[in-house]
Parts: C-alpha cells; sequence; structure tokens
C-alpha cells in the first residue's frame, strides 16, 4: 500500500528537493564564501565600522589608567596629611626653639598657638631672645595688631616663622637659620672627664677611627646632618680617641659625645645629629647595614 505522502517517482523526488528556491540560497552561500575567502571582504567591512566608531569607544587601558592614577592621588595625598600631622605633633610638643625647628623638616608647615610661641620665648635666655626679635616688638605683635596665628615652614636654610592676620596677611616674618638654631642651644658643650662618667653613653662608645670610617662611607646629604656644629670639634684641645652616642634619643636630635685627652686632661665634646642620620651611622657600625 502506498501512502499519499510518498513519492511514487524519483523525478517528483529530485523535483521537490532541488527547487529553484534551493538552488538560489545554493548559489549565493558559495558565491559568499568564495568571496570572502578572495576579497576578505568581511574582515574589511568590519574595520570600516570599528573606525567609524573608534571616537565614541574608551581607548585601550582607559580604566586601568585612571584607576592607578586614583590610587597615585589617594596616596599622595595621605603622605600630605601625615606629613602634616607629624609637623603638627612636634610642633605642639616642642619646648624648644631648636626642637621646633628640627622637627619640622623641609616643605613641612604647621600653625603653632600664641600662647605656646610666648612660652618657647620665654624659655630663652635674655640675649638670645633678644636677637632672635626684640621684646617690644613682640609684644606689639601681640597687642598692637591685628596678628591673629602663627606658621612655621621648614625650609632646605631652617624654619621660617610667619606671623598673620585673619586674611593671611603676613606681617613680621623670622628666618631660623641653622646656625641661628645652633646657636638657641644653650647647654654646656664640654665636660670634664671621659665617655665612662656619662651613664647615658654607656653600651654605645666606638673608637674613633670606626666612628669616622663609617661616617665617611655614609652618602653626602646623610653625613651633612649627623653633626650639626662639627666646628666645635676644630680646635686644638687634644686628639679624638672615642665617640659615645646618647641613647635617650629625643625625637629630632641626638645627643653625640667626642672624648678628648689633651694636656689639659680629658674631656667630652658634645654635638648634636639629626636622629634619622645618627640612625644610619648606627647602622653602619653595627655591621647591619650591608
Amino acid at each position: 500500500m502506498t501512502h499519499w505522502h510518498e513519492f511514487t517517482h524519483i523525478k517528483i523526488w529530485f523535483r521537490e528537493r532541488l527547487s529553484p528556491l534551493h538552488l538560489l540560497m545554493a548559489i549565493i552561500l558559495v558565491t559568499t564564501v568564495v568571496s570572502e575567502w578572495q576579497m576578505s571582504w568581511c574582515e574589511h567591512l568590519v574595520g570600516a565600522y570599528l573606525a567609524s566608531s573608534n571616537d565614541k569607544r574608551p581607548e585601550i587601558g582607559t580604566v586601568w589608567e585612571t584607576e592607578d592614577r586614583t590610587t597615585t592621588a589617594q596616596s599622595y595625598l595621605k603622605t600630605i596629611t601625615d606629613s602634616r600631622k607629624e609637623a603638627t605633633r612636634y610642633a605642639r610638643e616642642a619646648s624648644s626653639f631648636i626642637q621646633l625647628a628640627s622637627g619640622i623638616l623641609p616643605g613641612q608647615w604647621t600653625h603653632i598657638s600664641k600662647t605656646h610661641f610666648k612660652q618657647l620665648y620665654l624659655a630663652l635666655p635674655e640675649p638670645t631672645a633678644t636677637e632672635l626679635i626684640p621684646t617690644l616688638e613682640l609684644v606689639w605683635l601681640f597687642n598692637g595688631t591685628g596678628m591673629d596665628k602663627i606658621f612655621c615652614e621648614g625650609k632646605s636654610h631652617g624654619l621660617d616663622i610667619y606671623f598673620l592676620t585673619p586674611d593671611n596677611r603676613v606681617i613680621r616674618q623670622i628666618s631660623l637659620s641653622r646656625a641661628t638654631v645652633a646657636n638657641l642651644d644653650q647647654d654646656n658643650s664640654i665636660f670634664k672627664g671621659t665617655l665612662e662618667d656619662i651613664h647615658d653613653f654607656s653600651g654605645t662608645i666606638y673608637p674613633a677611627n670606626q666612628f669616622f670610617k663609617a661616617t665617611l662611607s655614609l652618602p653626602p646629604e646623610t653625613l651633612s646632618e649627623l653633626i650639626i656644629r662639627p666646628e666645635r670639634l676644630l680646635p686644638d684641645r687634644g686628639k679624638i680617641s672615642r665617640v659615645g652616642i646618647w641613647q635617650d634619643q629625643t625625637p629630632a636630635y641626638v645627643q653625640m659625645g667626642f672624648e678628648v685627652h689633651g694636656s689639659r686632661g680629658d674631656m667630652v665634646i658634645f654635638t648634636k645629629g639629626r636622629n634619622w642620620a645618627v640612625k644610619q651611622l648606627i647602622q653602619r657600625l653595627t655591621g647591619s647595614a650591608q
């Protein structure tokens, strides 16, 4: 029995399968494949589209570059904030102009209260205070002007202090050079005796040859900050035999003692160095910086 949907002849089967529509579609498909293989027109078409829409698309890496710049900016702002906080803390804890000048590094700045400035000024001996700023002029600044705040800025040469009005106009400026700051140090610079007589040098005494050998191996920028007043060591008082480093280090300065043997007996000449510079020297002396 033959079903109604079965073909009764092969010609009828081919006629149904190879209709003109099917042949046309096959020809178009073959032509498309061959032309693409020969002329790569599809790649050219995609490239032309991408070129026409290039301005509307982000540059390669823009997202990552933007994120990297944002991270860098945040890190830089954090550094500035931390630096200012550090300078503010040093200024607040300073008990002398020496500590104030040594605690605020070049590029750092902070405010200091008028009350605190008066305390630092009154702690100076009369001749030194007058050299810094005449007392009557200071009285006039605090009472006869519109001075509202005091601003301190670290400089490569030392420290600048500005007296400002409420609109930030400078009415007086004091520049403390390194020499001036050193002269503000009223501590006795010479001790009659040896380093063993000073308990704070115990355990941190080094032969002079070892000390100066390690010192001269430091970078120039560190060497210039290591001994604040090296001229104290120049007078002919005798031969330096040993050097001691004060164990109780302040945040800014470290006291050092140079033991001298001479015709006038044994003595220790005191001088100071920047804390960070002395730490580098100690690393060289102890052999940890290798």
